[in-house]
């Protein structure tokens, strides 16, 4: 297993399509952030919440664009280990099948995590910079609950990887695996959109918003007082804003599912907590509050069962399969 994995680290770090693809999920990434730092930049004065809470909420939910990125990057990079028929070369050679899956699933997932990594330092050199001399500060969520987020995130991450490397592992075509993956991502887009929407109405989103959002808070800024007056307030604006957005999350999962009953209502609340894009729906909101969503342990308790199921069922369909 070893030697495996150090035969795919080596051909991970001199294959010339990963670093195209880290180069160009950054670049979205920071493209993403930089464009949104402007445009708040332009509508709001530096010293008030709203510009500190996005650069937060930018820097949580960056595992979207990872999420897309994956669909392009694993089937190729399987795909190609077929069409040279290495793979093969190392079963021929003695090497377990198990072992072979194995290392393909930690090397793919090894790959994203390190693109996440790589997309969150820049974010915070590129948000430093650009909120350089200027009152607040950037990532005001506590560590331990930024922790809790991106560990979150990365196994939802592991887990969407888990299924892309069993649809690949055993359809090996790199023309026909990046076929059904893309499918396979946007039916499962469509499906989180469609669940999300069953469990809590877009209807019920917005009376709570009515309800529980206020403005209020934001008519405390005077821009006629002094600089350190201004900072002072801004810091009142912007727990005032975090405790607003806690109610309203509170709201929201006591909404879920109210409109629903039988086994239907069960089956997609189960659904909602399950797959990627909707603990991202979910949970992101929280970043705003400032801190990690109670449900993140949940969350992350199933992408760790959703991951050992894809791979033990993407073993055995693997060893059972012939390779020719």
């Amino acid at each position: 297993m070893v030697s495996l994995l150090k035969a795919e680290y080596k051909r991970l770090f001199s294959n010339v399509f990963f670093y195209v693809v880290l180069v160009l999920s950054v670049g979205v990434n920071l493209a993403v952030l930089i464009e949104e730092l402007l445009v708040l930049k332009e509508n709001f004065k530096l010293g008030e919440p709203d510009y500190y809470i996005y650069i937060d909420y930018y820097f949580c939910s960056n595992i979207i664009i990872l999420l897309f990125v994956s669909m392009f990057f694993i089937p190729p990079f399987i795909g190609r280990e077929f069409s040279d028929r290495v793979i093969n070369n190392k079963v021929v050679s003695g090497a377990k099948r198990s072992n072979v899956f194995l290392a393909e699933f930690i090397v793919c997932s090894s790959a994203l995590l390190i693109i996440l990594a790589v997309a969150d330092i820049l974010v915070i050199v590129v948000s430093k910079i650009m909120t350089c001399g200027q009152p607040g500060s950037i990532l005001d969520t506590p560590s331990l609950d930024l922790f809790v987020i991106k560990l979150g995130f990365a196994m939802a991450l592991v887990a969407n990887c888990a299924l892309n490397v069993l649809l690949c592992m055993n359809i090996r075509s790199r023309v026909y695996s990046a076929i059904v993956v893309v499918m396979v991502y946007f039916v499962c887009t469509y499906a989180s959109s469609a669940i999300y929407e069953a469990v809590l109405p877009e209807d019920t989103q917005i009376e709570i918003d009515r309800e529980y959002f206020s403005l209020d808070c934001y008519g405390l800024y005077d821009t006629s007082d002094t600089a350190e007056r201004k900072v002072s307030t801004s810091t009142q604006i912007h727990r005032a804003a975090m405790m607003e957005q806690r109610k309203i999350n509170v709201k929201y999962e006591e909404a879920k599912g109210k409109e629903l009953s039988g086994i239907k209502k069960y089956l997609l609340l189960f659904l909602n907590d399950v797959l990627p894009m909707n603990q991202y729906k979910n949970s992101i909101n929280w970043s705003i509050a400032a801190e990690a969503s109670p449900l993140f342990i949940r969350y992350m308790a199933y992408d760790i069962i959703i991951t050992a199921i894809l791979l033990a069922a993407g073993i055995y369909i693997f060893e059972r399969r012939p390779l020719n």
